[in-house]
């Protein structure tokens, strides 16, 4: 009876001994089940076009169009100024400058664009028929940001410093646009700030028609596009008047 239970205290003891030795960590991950909520789950897949769609609102859906005023706005400035031979030496339409400067941009940005639209239809298997609509909301777009290219690009060239403004005034338009977020994200009374933002409009328009196969708001496009039109006129106008002075200051 004797060495039984000095058989059983024996056994006891080298089981204590067996758990001290054992690491924490160990013992923690054989003793506590496991919690269901914390694995994953591999029967729900994650929906592919749904991340397709959130990671666009930060992509070249809507960042090409910042990108095509970016450029636009950091060129202009230098644009006559630059180049004085085309001032005083060359009999040259000095008003097509802009116009190079926004084929340039836009084609940069229309590039990026194809490549995400590649993309997508490699992930979803397919792309939204409104993409088709893209060419209609930049059109308005380009005629603003031509009228601001001439604007800038006579401006530039009697007050040379405009051109250290442009680049600090494009990051401003970029992170006060919803480029970078959706609008819905803003509350709902400070929404329509966003719209005194000349690239809010176009970036939710790229966003719906690239991104969500939406048409564009019709309305808002024929009044973007007045707007536009107004200030490419402006811009042209402000350009000629400008243009005598350009051989005397250059």
């Amino acid at each position: 009876d004797e060495r039984s239970a000095l058989g059983v205290e024996a056994v006891h003891l080298a089981g204590v001994l067996r758990g001290v030795d054992e690491p924490v960590h160990h013992r923690h991950r054989r003793e506590r089940p496991a919690d269901p909520e914390i694995l994953p789950d591999a029967a729900a897949p994650r929906d592919v076009a749904a991340a397709v769609e959130g990671d666009a609102r930060q992509g070249p859906a809507a960042g090409a169009v910042h990108g095509i005023l970016a450029e636009c706005m950091t060129r202009a400035p230098q644009l006559v100024s630059g180049n004085p031979t085309y001032v005083k030496r060359v009999v040259f339409p000095l008003e097509v400058l802009p116009w190079i400067a926004l084929i340039t941009a836009t084609f940069h940005a229309a590039i990026g664009v194809l490549i995400w639209l590649g993309f997508a239809l490699l992930v979803t298997g397919s792309v939204p028929a409104t993409a088709l609509f893209l060419p209609l909301i930049w059109a308005p777009y380009c005629m603003l940001i031509l009228g601001a290219s001439w604007f800038l690009a006579a401006t530039g060239v009697y007050f040379r410093d405009i051109g250290q403004m442009t680049g600090p005034l494009a990051t401003v338009l970029l992170f006060s646009s919803p480029v970078l977020y959706p609008a819905s994200a803003l509350p709902e009374p400070y929404r329509p700030l966003l719209l005194l933002n000349p690239l809010t409009f176009v970036v939710e328009e790229t966003r719906a028609v690239l991104v969500f196969g939406r048409p564009p708001d019709w309305i808002g496009l024929a009044a973007y596009a007045g707007t536009g039109a107004a200030v490419a006129w402006l811009g042209l106008l402000w350009f000629q008047r400008s243009r005598p002075g350009f051989s005397d200051v250059v």
